[in-house]
């Protein structure tokens, strides 16, 4: 197997720097866009994995995200909290996978599809 870093950043950044609108990307793509990242193994930096994790770090203090790849996944968990009912199960769990793979924590991601899934103990 061939990976290219360089491609994927490419990518990352394009989807980050708002040259694409994130919220046209069908979640097909969105979901084979982490998916091939996490597959490749591409390197991020391990000190920003836990930019998302508001359950275990306080908000003020998650770390920033520079690395454009943490910042694509950001931008498609995002997506994926936002449009849930038009991601298809494969889908959800090729992005969910991705995350698990890179080591990308972003509890509020995976508690957002558990309620979908299997609906709010409140409600």
């Amino acid at each position: 197997n061939f990976v290219d870093p360089y491609v994927y950043r490419a990518v990352a950044a394009r989807l980050i720097d708002g040259s694409v609108d994130i919220s046209r990307c069908k979640p097909q793509e969105l979901s084979n866009t982490v998916w091939a990242m996490a597959t490749s193994e591409i390197e991020v930096d391990d000190n920003q994995k836990d930019a998302f994790d508001t359950i275990m770090i306080a908000e003020n203090r998650l770390p920033p995200v520079t690395d454009p790849v943490i910042a694509c996944f950001g931008l498609a968990a995002d997506e994926l909290m936002f449009r849930q009912g038009h991601f298809k199960s494969q889908e959800t769990k090729d992005t969910l996978w991705s995350f698990s793979k890179m080591g990308i924590r972003h509890p509020n991601l995976f508690r957002s599809v558990a309620i979908h899934l299997a609906g709010d103990e409140e409600n």
